[in-house]
């Protein structure tokens, strides 16, 4: 019920001299506030600079009147890098985000938003949920420098007939990733409308 809530630091003030909040990974964590809460920092105050940190798999939940953000928080004061910015910058550049995704839903929508996703459940795709490209059906496309990391789950998919495929990638980086059922397990596409993404 409380805030300045961060997987690293709750409120980095900075007052004076420049403080540095850089080279950290947080990883598998839930953060839980009431407001002002992110995967690394819940505030950051003036004079303080953030680089390089990695959140990888954290979920950040709002919890306030019944809201729960889990994933992508849609609270003000609330993110995955830094809950509540009053640093005067941009904090995003070269920290980065590994959304965790535990449905077919979450997991298409966060790579169709360009997101690096890492499963935390199975995910069973259905034929009619399904993409499609050149070759068929896709139960998810992975675009160029994307990442998927299965976390050692399973992806499947219905019974598809030839040419269909589980994942279809243009250059993603896909790991620890179990894939059951269609034609294809993961089809490496040079040629389809992802392929300039």
């Amino acid at each position: 019920d409380g805030n300045n809530a961060g997987g690293l630091v709750g409120y980095a003030i900075g007052e004076g001299a420049t403080s540095y909040v850089v080279n950290n990974k947080v990883e598998n964590s839930t953060i839980t506030a009431y407001r002002d809460l992110g995967g690394v920092i819940g505030t950051a105050g003036a004079n303080v600079e953030i680089e390089n940190n990695v959140v990888y798999g954290v979920r950040v939940i709002v919890n306030r009147d019944g809201i729960d953000a889990e994933g992508t928080p849609k609270a003000e004061n609330a993110g995955m890098i830094v809950g509540r910015n009053l640093t005067g910058k941009e904090i995003d550049g070269n920290n980065e985000t590994v959304l965790p995704v535990a449905t077919a839903d979450e997991l298409k929508e966060a790579l169709e938003n360009g997101e690096d996703v890492v499963l935390v459940e199975n995910i069973a795709i259905a034929k009619e949920d399904a993409g499609t490209n050149g070759y068929g059906a896709t139960g998810i496309n992975v675009l160029n420098g994307q990442t998927i990391d299965g976390g050692g789950n399973d992806i499947s998919v219905d019974a598809w007939r030839t040419w269909d495929s589980a994942i279809n990638t243009t250059g993603g980086l896909i790991k620890n990733i179990n894939v059951t059922g269609g034609m294809r397990g993961i089809f490496v596409n040079h040629n389809s409308t992802f392929a300039d993404k």
